[in-house]
């Protein structure tokens, strides 16, 4: 057999062999991924419609959140023996049988709320991107609880899609979605204004020059506008051509200022 043929791993180590996420259909996979992307911005592209599932994908995912669920139980001793078995077999300093008895009680002991289903190979290989070494309880952390909380959110967003809507959609004479009423409207208008209001107020109490008050050429006077022109014509770069024609424009509009007064 060539050394570098894959060999079939024990009982042990394949007991680490995690089920798989359940496949779900295109359409409900790019939803429970917009609505558990870490991004606030990002998921805040697509408003949240109940209405907008059919029946079939409420049960579809009410199907994959039992799935998920179950893919949630506490990982098991056999698991976490195989798993840490197999990154032992791969790290630069393998432990003994008698420490590595220990470091996986030890890991154990903190690690015994993840999820099996977090154990599977692409996590050992994170694990290698941590650390080439044995790893510690922290390393295995790191790695492993973003993986649960992500399964976490997964089931939440499936619950939510499964849940049927609260009250019929409200649709006009001719089918279509009937606007937000004028009162609604204000009150968002009234929110987003007092919003404003008080990052204005924010802003003004930041010294200029600070990152949620920067100084740009707006809040410039004409001459700190050309010296600050000045200074970049003189220290070049690609915009110091662009910079030297504004500032000579800026110089024959002060100088025509001057004059007139």
């Amino acid at each position: 057999m060539n050394a570098l043929t894959p060999r079939s791993l024990g009982p042990a180590m394949q007991s680490a062999m995690a089920p798989a996420e359940p496949r779900m259909s295109r359409d409900l996979a790019l939803d429970v991924d917009r609505m558990t992307d870490p991004d606030p911005a990002a998921r805040a592209l697509r408003r949240f419609d109940p209405h907008a599932f059919t029946p079939a994908q409420r049960e579809e995912a009410a199907w994959a959140a039992e799935q998920y669920r179950r893919l949630m139980a506490p990982v098991t001793r056999s698991q976490l023996v195989g798993w840490l078995g197999a990154v032992n077999a791969a790290c630069r300093n393998p432990q003994d049988a008698e420490d590595l008895q220990v470091r996986i009680q030890a890991i154990g002991q903190d690690c015994a709320h993840l999820p099996g289903a977090c154990f599977t190979a692409e996590s050992r290989r994170a694990i290698y991107a941590e650390t080439r070494f044995f790893p510690s309880a922290g390393d295995v952390l790191a790695v492993l609880e973003p993986l649960a909380k992500r399964m976490q959110a997964k089931v939440a967003a499936l619950d939510k899609i499964a849940a049927p809507p609260i009250g019929p959609r409200a649709v006009a004479e001719d089918g279509r979605r009937v606007p937000p009423s004028a009162e609604v409207v204000a009150q968002v208008a009234s929110q987003v204004r007092l919003l404003k209001e008080d990052l204005a107020a924010r802003r003004q109490d930041l010294p200029g020059g600070h990152e949620g008050n920067p100084v740009t050429p707006r809040r410039l006077s004409p001459a700190q506008l050309v010296d600050t022109l000045r200074e970049q014509v003189r220290r070049g770069g690609p915009l110091a051509g662009a910079a030297a024609m504004r500032l000579a424009v800026l110089e024959r509009q002060m100088g025509a200022a001057r004059g007139a007064a």
